[in-house]
């Protein structure tokens, strides 16, 4: 039997493992890139949150003390701080005056008040002596559309406003009328409760019966 065929081969092996693709290697990098990305992301998140819940939930009056000790103030303590007793203090002191002010435009209106608005409209110079009336005359508004009032029953008007004359009268009597251009004059006399005192009331009106003046005469 000759040595060659006593000699069995082996396999050689390769001299080099082939190379893994690029491509692999490649991926692998970025999946952890993206890795870090995101735990980076997660962390920032919660120091954020856990930052935002500090501050909220911080007793003002301790974050007042910190600033105090810093020696500076904190700008936003004034807006979370509040003085309630300071509060309380001022909505008494408002309330008060808001009564007050109600009080006085809720009183009665006087005699000559409701004469002058009431009675006249507002369209009437009105002046006084005193409590006791002297004379009334029409001033035209600011629209021109405004009239003068009509008194047709110059007895009535008169013993409607008696608490505005200067005397305490019984009657009421016409002395004279007098036509004129554009309406008429009238004279009417008051007579005292003892007879002894009078005063006379002179009207100027339109053609219409509607009041120009009225002035009293002594």
């Amino acid at each position: 039997m000759s040595n060659e065929n006593n000699v069995i081969e082996f396999p050689k092996k390769p001299e080099t493992e082939p190379a893994k693709p690029q491509k692999m290697s490649a991926l692998s990098f970025d999946l952890e890139n993206r890795k870090v990305m995101i735990s980076g992301s997660i962390a920032s998140i919660l120091v954020v949150m856990t930052l935002l819940n500090s501050a909220l939930f911080t007793d003002p009056s301790q974050v007042e003390q910190v600033g105090t000790q810093n020696g500076r103030s904190i700008a936003s303590v004034g807006e979370v701080h509040r003085n309630t007793n300071w509060e309380h203090q001022l909505a008494k002191t408002l309330n008060k005056k808001v009564k007050r002010g109600i009080a006085s435009i809720g009183r009665s209106p006087s005699q000559q008040e409701k004469f002058r608005i009431g009675e006249l409209e507002g369209k009437y110079s009105v002046s006084f002596s005193g409590d006791a009336l002297r004379s009334v005359r029409f001033v035209a508004g600011i629209q021109s559309s405004e009239e003068p009032k009509y008194i047709i029953d110059r007895h009535e008007f008169l013993k409607r406003h008696r608490d505005l004359l200067p005397i305490e009268f019984k009657k009421v009597s016409l002395q004279r009328s007098e036509a004129q251009k554009n309406g008429q004059n009238e004279v009417y006399r008051l007579v005292g409760t003892d007879e002894t005192k009078h005063v006379d009331v002179q009207f100027e009106l339109d053609q219409h019966d509607r009041l120009i003046s009225m002035q009293v005469i002594n």
